[in-house]
């Protein structure tokens, strides 16, 4: 007979107390548990967003008269501030191509470099557009499934009851995803083979990933010519030659890193994503649910299962809390240093005109090229194999790291092999290679060798 505590005493008391306790420590498990689901649907949205924020808003309309009169009309996008690449074939017959900025405004535009061959031409305008600079995204971070966006100004969306003024400056935004990527025919051009739409118009527009970032641009569609009937000035019916498509959903556009020579010559150091872009790795039908929201909402409703077990064991609880604390306090591991640091970093020329030269370097980036604007070791103009800006050195004193970077030269970077007769690892455009002393690279041919030393060794 338990009549120690009467009804209403300190046993109910302690007992409303102990589960007053319980609710209180339930509570921000649950909060924390639903601002991580809304982080979560937050990302998967903002990330779904990027094409139209990012990517359309540096997509620009090159237009003009053809040498014979006629208008024509393709797409490029903003890599620098006053410079768009586009299609070679875009602006070959455009004596005067302009660039459409929106609200009917133009910049004239002149060809600054073309390379027919790899179909890529960068036109400086007159006058900075205002519009951002996109990111490039490099072959070597695109997986196939992937999904892409096409962006530009195809012609065939401008049908004659459309309003033009209404579409003339308005971004075209079509999906689909890398089906294979291949080399353009007796050359080591690279091109992804896609099924976004492309057509006539779209051609010099960028394509992008699910991040906004640019890793190609549209070229072409699998088209052939083909006699229609259509009309004639007066509008009746006669017979016209029109490019219809050949194949189902087969379109082409040329790598990113097919740009990067090109730009090295100008001396334009371009944005370039430093890892892959994990919105999306696989394609999806349209209007189906973005795999990374449906991952944020799985993992959410699995933690939160989760969570309300654990709370509502006491082991479970006391597991919790301590999680909580190691939180709150992070524990601190010194990052294992694999490379020796250089305590006072040289660069000493080995061969070629400058052979024998030391410059010390200091925390501020050291770029060789052939360029005295945009570098501050610079070979003579005879050093044909040199780009312009060929390559940068980053030091960093504190650490004592040294990094080396090809800015997209014509004919490479190399680490050195250390067995004669043999070429070394060439250094991939816009990716870090870490150096330690007495470590050797050269520019595009031994000619033109360097060497890193310790000053302090």
């Amino acid at each position: 007979m338990n009549d120690r505590f009467p009804p209403g005493g300190s046993a109910d008391r302690l007992n409303q107390s102990g589960a007053s306790r319980r609710s209180a420590r339930r509570w921000p498990t649950g909060l924390l548990l639903v601002f991580a689901l809304f982080l979560g649907l937050g990302a998967a949205l903002a990330q779904n967003e990027a094409v139209t924020n990012k990517t359309e808003a540096s997509t620009v309309r090159v237009l003009g008269k053809t040498r014979d009169g006629k208008v024509g009309s393709g797409s490029g996008f903003v890599i620098s501030p006053g410079y768009v690449v586009t299609n070679w074939h875009v602006v070959a017959d455009l004596p005067n191509p302009i660039v459409g900025i929106g609200n009917g405004q133009g910049v004239s535009a002149q060809v600054a470099d073309a390379d027919a061959q790899k179909d890529i031409a960068i036109l400086k305008l007159d006058a900075d557009p205002g519009k951002p600079a996109v990111t490039l995204s490099l072959r070597r971070f695109a997986k196939k499934t992937e999904t892409v966006w096409a962006l530009g100004f195809p012609g065939a969306a401008e049908h004659d009851f459309i309003d033009q003024k209404s579409a003339l400056f308005e971004v075209d935004i079509s999906r689909g995803s890398i089906r294979r990527t291949v080399k353009k025919a007796s050359s080591e051009i690279d091109l992804y083979e896609i099924d976004a739409p492309i057509n006539p118009g779209n051609s010099g527009g960028p394509l992008a990933n699910d991040c906004g970032e640019v890793i190609g641009i549209n070229e072409m569609a699998a088209l052939v010519q083909a006699v229609v009937v259509g009309e004639d000035e007066s509008g009746r019916a006669a017979t016209v030659v029109e490019r219809i498509p050949e194949g189902s959903g087969i379109a082409w556009a040329i790598t990113s890193d097919e740009i990067l020579p090109q730009l090295s010559k100008l001396g334009i150091e371009p944005q370039i994503a430093s890892s892959p872009c994990l919105a999306s790795v696989t394609s999806r039908s349209p209007g189906s649910t973005p795999p990374l929201l449906v991952a944020a909402v799985f993992g959410a409703l699995i933690l939160s299962g989760g969570a309300l077990v654990l709370a509502s064991t006491k082991r479970g609880r006391a597991a919790a809390s301590q999680v909580v604390r190691s939180i709150s306090r992070p524990r601190l591991r010194p990052v294992p240093v694999l490379l020796k640091p250089i305590r006072q970093a040289v660069l000493r020329a080995v061969s070629g005109d400058l052979a024998g030269t030391e410059v010390a370097l200091e925390a501020k980036p050291l770029t060789i090229g052939r360029d005295p604007a945009s570098c501050q070791l610079v070979l003579p103009a005879k050093a044909d194999l040199v780009s312009k800006r060929h390559c940068t050195l980053r030091y960093d004193p504190r650490r004592g790291t040294l990094v080396l970077e090809d800015m997209g030269s014509m004919n490479g970077t190399f680490l050195q092999s250390g067995q004669p007769g043999r070429p070394g690892e060439r250094l991939k455009p816009g990716l870090q290679k870490s150096l330690q002393a007495d470590d050797r690279f050269y520019l595009g041919d031994t000619r033109y060798m360097f060497e890193v030393k310790d000053g302090k060794s």
